[in-house]
């Protein structure tokens, strides 16, 4: 497939962007047909963000076949298996999906879109988060957590008592033998690759206080929220716990839980935080959230500063450029400046010599954001 036959040049001026519509099945149920259109943000057209983990190309595992406008498609098995399942929820909608709606083989425009990335975010009507397939034990998860959301439909503040009322919901099912496959199913569903991705911080930071993130899995759905509420007052059951309770086999469950899901907890605390839009220093300076997010993984290195730019404190005046021809030492120095002019600090010095760096022609000063945790197989 031929880039340039698929598609035309965005106008950057105009704020377009491709957006995905999949059509209803027709004789072959193991075809995905879709097209593409252009619209401009600027008419604030409806549609959908899909998160998900591009994970590793492998032909040889069975998925759908992807036609778009026509033409049949190479992408990933785990992108056709989440348009599959975006098909199967029946809506006519239309979905921005990265690896479909912007041209992945022009750098130019990539960077284009990735620069207004935040804004399609916010402008969608919701995100869904695709977490793939697995056996039955997640629909069970997953109807766990509708009932925990039933039963709290109201989230927990600084001024209700609901956190608590959670809390004393959540010990008995700890210790009942019959909620054993439900924690070990949310275990599971944390431990998931998806997680560390690093693009899901900014897609799951902008949407969750706006407009929602929906996680699918398998055949079901539930909202992002009370997943994490429930998997996180789960794992803090153990620090109001009597003593002796580590002898107790709901301890072990509550300390696994916690292990697993801090990676989720640190883009809830990001989302609250945007949420609130506490735009500071200390909470959203860049600096501060390439630490934050330390252990997010990725393909192009480049990306570890990208990908967390948008989310973060803008310092007014300044523009980081987004360029994906440039090498990723030039593009951490870039950052490096870009934090010190903006924060009129030098406390990113305080990071020299954290991590040794492999990085050809990168000043000691500048820290090696490529991380030691990234992984080949988890593309952006």
């Amino acid at each position: 497939m031929e880039a340039a036959s698929l598609y035309q040049p965005l106008d950057p001026m105009s704020h377009e962007i491709r957006l995905l519509r999949i059509l209803p099945p027709q004789n072959d149920a193991k075809t995905l047909d879709c097209l593409l259109e252009t619209v401009s943000l600027d008419t604030s057209p409806k549609y959908f963000g899909l998160s998900y983990e591009w994970g590793k190309y492998a032909p040889e595992q069975p998925h759908p076949k992807v036609l778009v406008n026509s033409q049949e498609i190479p992408v990933k098995a785990n992108l056709a298996l989440a348009i599959s399942r975006l098909r199967e929820l029946g809506k006519d909608e239309r979905y921005w999906i990265d690896a479909l709606c912007i041209n992945q083989e022009d750098d130019i425009e990539r960077a284009q879109q990735v620069r207004i990335m935040t804004r399609i975010y916010e402008n969608s009507s919701g995100v869904y988060s695709w977490l793939g397939l697995e056996d039955g034990k997640n629909d069970k998860v997953a109807d766990f957590v509708q009932e925990f959301h039933q039963t709290f439909t109201v989230r927990p503040s600084r001024t209700n008592t609901v956190a608590r009322e959670m809390l004393n919901w959540i010990r008995p099912k700890l210790s009942d033998p019959s909620c054993q496959e439900h924690w070990e199913g949310l275990h599971e569903l944390c431990e998931r690759a998806y997680w560390r991705r690093v693009w899901v911080i900014q897609e799951i930071v902008v949407a969750e206080k706006r407009q929602g993130v929906h996680l699918l899995c398998n055949s079901k759905e539930m909202l992002l929220w009370p997943f994490h509420k429930l998997v996180f007052l789960a794992s803090e059951v153990t620090f109001s716990a009597p003593y002796g309770s580590h002898l107790e086999p709901w301890w072990a469950i509550s300390r696994q839980l916690r292990s697993t899901s801090m990676v989720i907890s640190a883009i809830i605390r990001h989302a609250e935080v945007w949420g609130e839009q506490q735009l500071d220093e200390y909470s959203l300076g860049l600096l501060r959230l390439l630490g934050d997010h330390a252990r997010a993984q990725c393909t192009d290195q480049r990306d570890n500063v990208y990908a967390l730019l948008g989310v973060s404190l803008p310092y007014e005046g300044l523009w980081l450029e987004i360029n994906y021809s440039i090498p990723v030492s030039q593009v951490f120095l870039n950052a490096a400046q870009y934090i010190i002019r903006g924060s009129k600090s030098l406390q990113i010095l305080l990071h020299y010599g954290e991590h040794s760096s492999k990085l050809s022609n990168l000043p000691s000063w500048v820290p090696d954001w490529s991380g030691t945790h990234s992984d080949p197989s988890m593309i952006t």
